[in-house]
């Protein structure tokens, strides 16, 4: 009885197999060929699936994105606070901190070889972690976008000077600024009734005056 493939899960197999070949080799570097070679398929196999290269990397910026936040979110989903939650958030980065290493230098790769035409799937990419983060981490969408750009400034930085940049305390840095920050923003928001109340006893005061 011949075997049943199930063809999605198979697509999905030989595309996380990439991860590791573009991150290694490069995006740019590598033909469709080689990736054949490396995934031990014949051509013709690859692009049944696949019909260009970048369709690859699509499916795994895609795939790894998802497999990412589900990890994250087993890491933070046992805190109740934001404040632990971001802690457990950021020790989580720290530790796969080479692994989105590779994410960015494959980005910036496929960035170099697509140009403009990388964007929309950068974009989309980048969206996917700032979303997780901000349903699941931070209750303030525009302080979960700073906290994505802060750490991939961060890492890239490391993939440059790694030996002068100290991760741990750059994200520490990273950890009080936004708790400072949810801080004011709530105190912002109980102040906010009574700036209301007081003003509206002012409109209150001064139509009696007028005879209003």
């Amino acid at each position: 009885m011949p075997k049943i493939v199930d063809h999605d899960v198979y697509r999905d197999e030989l595309a996380l197999k990439c991860f590791d070949l573009f991150a290694g080799k490069g995006y740019t570097a590598v033909t469709m060929r080689e990736i054949a070679w490396e995934l031990k398929v014949s051509t013709g196999t690859l692009y049944h699936y696949f019909p260009n290269k970048m369709a690859i990397l699509e499916q795994v910026f895609y795939l790894t994105a998802q497999r990412d936040v589900a990890d994250g979110v087993s890491r933070v989903e046992k805190f109740i606070t934001p404040a632990d939650r971001l802690k457990a958030f950021l020790e989580w980065v720290a530790d796969l901190e080479l692994h989105f290493a590779d994410v960015l230098l494959i980005t910036i790769d496929y960035h170099r070889q697509e140009g403009h035409d990388a964007g929309g799937l950068v974009a989309s990419v980048v969206a996917t972690y700032t979303d997780a983060v901000s349903f699941y981490v931070l209750p303030d969408r525009e302080l979960s976008a700073l906290v994505m750009t802060y750490l991939i400034g961060l890492i890239t930085e490391r993939i440059i000077i790694r030996e002068n940049i100290d991760f741990t305390s750059k994200v520490d840095t990273l950890y009080r600024f936004v708790l400072k920050s949810l801080e004011n923003k709530a105190q912002e928001t109980l102040a906010t009734p009574v700036k209301t109340v007081k003003k509206a006893r002012k409109t209150t005061k001064k139509g009696k005056e007028t005879g209003e």
